[in-house]
């Protein structure tokens, strides 16, 4: 879609382990946490990991909302 990463922890890694490098390593991390969530059962954590993620997920939502608003 032409949409530049937004994310500063994902373009960091992106930019210093090169695209697919970065991909793989954050896609990694995620699996982890979710793993990680998964075992530990706790619901303080597990509400934590959530809100990290809705916020990832509206902060996309949002880039790529602007990117059909520009065009």
């Amino acid at each position: 879609m032409g949409v530049a990463e937004t994310n500063p922890l994902v373009s960091c890694v992106m930019a210093y382990l090169g695209t697919l490098g970065g991909l793989l390593m954050i896609k990694a991390a995620a699996i982890s946490i979710g793993l990680a969530c998964k075992m530990a059962e706790h619901p303080k954590f597990v509400r934590c990991i959530n809100a990290v993620y809705w916020v990832a997920l509206a902060l996309n939502v949002l880039t790529i909302a602007g990117k059909f608003r520009a065009s």
